[in-house]
C-alpha cells in the first residue's frame, strides 16, 4: 500500500508504519506550524462525523494525502480528550461508513 492508499484507510497497520516511518514526534503534530493544515483538517473530520459523515479530502498529491493521513490521529485525539460517549460512538460509526463506500 501507498500513501495515496493509506490516506483512505489511515487506521491500517501499515499506515501506523508508514507514519512512524516519518520520523517525528506526536508533539510536533499538535505544535508545528508545519502541521497546522493537518490540526485543521482533523478538526473538520470531527465536525463531519457530527454533521452527515467524514468525507475524504481528494488527494492528488503525495503531500495532500500525507495531511490527509495525518488528519486522523488528531482528529482519534480530539474525540479521545472530549470524552463523550455520543461523539465516539459517532466518529467511529463515520469512519466505518467511509471504509463501506470504497
Amino acid at each position: 500500500m501507498d500513501v495515496f492508499r493509506f490516506a483512505y484507510f489511515p487506521f491500517v497497520n501499515a499506515a501506523a508504519k508508514y507514519v512512524e516511518a516519518l520520523d517525528f514526534k506526536l508533539e510536533e503534530l499538535f505544535s508545528e506550524r508545519a502541521f497546522e493544515q493537518v490540526r485543521e483538517r482533523g478538526k473538520h473530520r470531527v465536525l463531519e462525523a457530527i454533521g452527515d459523515g467524514i468525507t475524504r479530502n481528494a488527494s492528488p498529491s503525495e503531500e495532500s494525502a500525507k495531511k490527509e493521513l495525518l488528519s486522523y490521529p488528531v482528529a482519534r485525539i480530539l474525540v479521545s480528550c472530549i470524552n463523550d460517549g455520543y461523539l465516539i460512538k459517532r466518529y467511529a460509526l463515520s469512519e466505518a461508513n467511509q471504509l463501506s463506500r470504497k
